[in-house]
């Protein structure tokens, strides 16, 4: 929590965007000490504020006050951030409780008898809003259809639902995956630092492999700007590389240097929802190539990280 607009400066469910990395490290190594030791803590303490945090709605389970970092929401024509249950935030939750029960499982921790935690996520689970489309067609970012201050702002919050969490994908929800397209049309191609990244990566896992690379090839452009003068932090002035070749967004942003190659991986192999995806957003211009130790989720690992993986595209044809 911070000084300044909320849109920014609050943002509750910090905590379980941050735990999502302690699963994480368990789904790719398959790890079950660290599970038990590190990771189930964590992700129980989250849960139980998540528990706490949400309130009686209109039927369903609600988080207020709520924001969708950084965007604004228009009121009688005033910028607006402060709502509830937005879909970031209902996001997170349900990604939490998903795994807390998986974890459970995984655990032999028994709802009710060994943990009543457990049991008060069972109930609560179904309770969650699903992610809705606005009458534009697009994946909608607040409770209800409010129109966005800036349609193409750099934040994309609740596309968390398609990458990295993965409860949206183009196979098992394919009308809010292009709810999702629709939106990354909408919001356009260029930014800065982290969230040409993200896009990168979203584009990939919507199985859009030519945007991927344009975007990829828009990052990595060396900066057209006076790099001894900060951008302005709004993103009105696309980013790309500096002559260190550190990612641009006021003064720098390493986010896009790590995000980068993630990106890229996520164009060349997935393995997310059990499920591993070779080749699954390639472009027309890479036809032959190799991948080498990029690991995969344990519960779906069908070779050795280490292992390397030649393409040639016509093995992949059809």
């Amino acid at each position: 929590m911070g000084h300044g607009n909320p849109s920014w400066a609050l943002w509750q469910l910090g905590g379980a965007w941050l735990v999502q990395h302690a699963w994480d490290h368990y789904e790719f190594t398959g790890d079950t000490d660290f599970l038990k030791d590190r990771a189930w803590p964590l992700l129980r303490g989250c849960a139980e504020f998540g528990l706490d945090w949400l309130v009686e709605g209109d039927g369903w389970l609600d988080t207020i006050p709520s924001t969708s970092p950084e965007n604004l929401f228009l009121v009688d024509g005033r910028p607006e951030s402060l709502t509830w249950s937005s879909t970031m935030d209902i996001a997170l939750i349900r990604a939490v409780f998903t795994r807390c029960l998986e974890a459970a499982q995984i655990l032999d921790i028994a709802a009710g008898v060994d943990d009543p935690v457990v049991a008060e996520i069972e109930k609560a689970l179904p309770r969650l809003r699903p992610p809705a489309v606005t009458a534009g067609g697009w994946l909608q970012e607040w409770v209800t259809d409010l129109p966005e201050h800036d349609p193409k702002h750099r934040h994309m919050s609740q596309m968390v639902t398609v990458y990295p969490l993965g409860q949206i994908d183009p196979e098992s929800t394919p009308e809010l995956a292009q709810a999702a397209v629709n939106l990354m049309d909408r919001r356009g191609n260029g930014a800065m630092g982290w969230s040409w990244a993200w896009k990168i990566a979203l584009r990939a896992r919507l199985g859009d492999g030519e945007t991927a690379r344009s975007l990829l090839l828009e990052a990595t452009r060396p900066l057209g700007f006076d790099w001894d003068v900060d951008a302005p932090v709004d993103g009105s002035q696309w980013g790309g590389l500096l002559p260190n070749l550190f990612s641009s967004h006021p003064p720098f942003q390493i986010d896009g240097n790590y995000g980068f190659p993630a990106g890229i991986a996520e164009m060349l192999v997935q393995s997310h929802n059990d499920v591993i995806r070779v080749l699954p957003a390639l472009p027309g211009s890479w036809p032959s190539g190799a991948l080498t130790a990029c690991a995969c989720a344990a519960a779906c690992r069908p070779t050795s990280p280490g292992a390397t993986e030649p393409w040639p595209r016509s093995a992949f044809a059809g």
